[in-house]
């Protein structure tokens, strides 16, 4: 089943989820659709219910056990089931664009054996053993889809977790010697002691970076809301969002990544600590998240494969960049989606669901997983200048966007909301 969802009227057709047993379905797509917009984050998402919303698609795969898969639009959602949800305003691009993308499928689905490589699994045996698989796909700037079976990528995940934190044991264990007094062979037990004392805090570096996104990412919602008394007034304009959100994060993190720094290493271990607590993490999250099956371990994969190589170049901005590589081709489109979906759907929650703080932590985790978190080793010796002028564009983006938000119509045309009535009626006395 190739189900079109449209939660929107315009922008690109996204394949946000394929299955049951989807491993054939994405190599599918990944072989017909020759301008793909695919993403298995957003079929874990849904899986796990994260998303406040669902589809039809849902009662044949998970009821039925249909194999299929879900396509629709996402872009500028708010008139979605409004009485501007008309033809008027349909984007012609989509509209072909989804065209192209289904009837390239359904011809492929619909064609000769050889197009699905079925003289592989010809048997009925072989036939579920193949569906059995689950896949991960995603595309690259639009230009091919990569996918790969879940039961390769957990072994290769694996052992880019195993590797990255055998070169980071390997660096570590170089300083520790270098260290210790009068340069003398160290005993076993005080190298073990501090090579766990390092990956500690590195650990902590860690946890101190997340508290510093999310805190102000919290109470910039909560002062939306409670003190400037202009919840949602960002909502139908994504830059808004970005210039009131991302600021206070990024002048944070820049904060707290200087301050841990300052206690937890000495100046000239502060870059290679920063970038250890990169990888650490993801070293941390990867094998759990291979285990479990989710699609988006390879993100962390990506991050790790890159990450490798930057240990091996001593310049923090280089070491920035290199590490920034699969975030810029991976990531990014992630955070396009994320602002474009969940900004719009927020104008259906209702005020009773925080919506300001719902986006201040969606913002908060796209920043985090595929924003600055590459950045952290420049960051930590840039100079005092470079700091002070991100400092100050900030600040001057934040207030700008203050700005905009309180200047324009939070009811516009463009971009509605919902309004929810609730009517009580009384049976005993038959009053509304």
């Amino acid at each position: 089943m190739v189900n079109l969802e449209a939660s929107s009227t315009q922008g690109s057709a996204l394949l946000f989820r394929a299955g049951p047993r989807n491993s054939w379905l994405a190599k599918v797509y990944a072989k017909a659709v020759k301008y793909p917009h695919a993403s298995v984050s957003s079929n874990d998402i849904f899986d796990l219910d994260l998303f406040p919303g669902e589809t039809d698609f849902r009662m044949f795969s998970e009821f039925g056990g249909v194999p299929g898969l879900d396509i629709a639009s996402y872009a500028r959602g708010y008139l979605y089931h409004t009485i501007y949800d008309d033809l008027e305003h349909l984007d012609l691009y989509f509209v072909q664009q989804l065209l192209d993308t289904s009837w390239s499928l359904i011809e492929k689905l619909c064609g000769p054996e050889e197009m699905l490589a079925l003289g592989d699994f010809a048997t009925p045996n072989s036939v579920d053993k193949f569906q059995g698989d689950k896949a991960i796909y995603f595309d690259v700037l639009g230009l091919f889809t990569v996918v790969y079976d879940m039961r390769i990528g957990i072994p290769i995940h694996l052992c880019l977790a195993f590797v990255t934190l055998l070169l980071i044991l390997l660096q570590t264990s170089g300083h520790n010697v270098q260290q210790s007094s009068h340069k003398l062979q160290m005993s076993l037990l005080k190298f073990t002691g501090l090579t766990i004392w390092y990956l500690i805090k590195a650990l902590l570096l860690v946890v101190l970076l997340l508290l510093a996104v999310f805190i102000p990412a919290v109470l910039t919602g909560l002062t939306l809301k409670y003190t400037l008394n202009q919840s949602m007034s960002w909502y139908g304009k994504e830059h808004c969002v970005l210039m009131i959100f991302l600021p206070p994060m990024i002048a944070n993190f820049i904060v707290w990544l200087r301050f841990g720094l300052y206690f937890l290493a000495k100046p000239g271990y502060r870059i290679e600590l920063a970038h250890h607590s990169v990888l650490f993490f993801a070293c941390i999250v990867l094998p759990p998240f291979s285990i479990l099956k989710l699609g988006m371990s390879y993100i962390a994969g990506s991050n790790l494969l890159f990450g490798i190589m930057a240990i091996f170049v001593s310049n923090p901005l280089l070491k920035s960049i290199i590490q920034s590589i699969p975030f810029a081709i991976t990531g990014v489109p992630i955070f396009g989606v994320m602002l474009d979906t969940w900004v719009a759907v927020m104008g259906r929650l209702g005020v009773y669901a925080k919506p300001d703080i719902i986006i201040g932590v969606v913002m908060a985790f796209c920043l985090f997983c595929f924003g600055i978190l590459p950045w952290a080793s420049w960051l930590a010796v840039a100079s005092r200048k470079v700091v002070r002028l991100i400092y100050i564009s900030c600040l001057v983006v934040f207030l700008l966007g203050l700005g905009l938000c309180f200047s324009r119509d939070v009811y516009a045309r463009e971009s509605p909301k919902r309004v929810f009535i609730n009517h009580f009626y009384d049976s005993e006395t038959q009053n509304n």
